[in-house]
């Protein structure tokens, strides 16, 4: 460990930099996407990756993104029940999109959740 107390770290091309001390001292959440990082909700907002503030705003895969990341916030600031998880996120941008009346409450595993409740049958 560096002499100021710093962790070193590696982004993505395996350069080194030192973590802030502000940062770590926030309480923050990834958001990842197809094994990227994506995003980062924190106490105060939520940081996109380069690649991702390149999308254009009606892009599906920006919009995915933004509502996963707006719930890590809601995780992140207590208005929404923890631990974030990417199948919380997903949940979370599919009832963005879709809307919670289309949701299949009676499944705990959500699977069933991609079809309207008319069409699901409990065998």
């Amino acid at each position: 460990m560096p002499s100021d107390g710093t962790a070193p770290h590696a982004n993505a091309e395996g350069a080194k930099f030192r973590s802030l001390a502000l940062v770590e001292s926030v309480d923050t959440q990834i958001i990842y996407f197809e094994g990227h990082v994506a995003a980062v909700a924190t106490e105060v907002g939520v940081i996109f990756a380069a690649w991702v503030h390149a999308l254009e705003r009606d892009d599906p895969i920006w919009r995915f993104i933004a509502a996963a990341a707006a719930c890590a916030y809601d995780v992140v600031n207590g208005a929404l029940a923890g631990p974030y998880t990417e199948a919380l996120g997903t949940a979370y941008a599919r009832g963005a999109f879709i809307g919670a009346d289309r949701f299949d409450r009676s499944d705990p595993s959500g699977m069933s959740s991609l079809y309207p409740p008319s069409t699901v049958r409990n065998v």
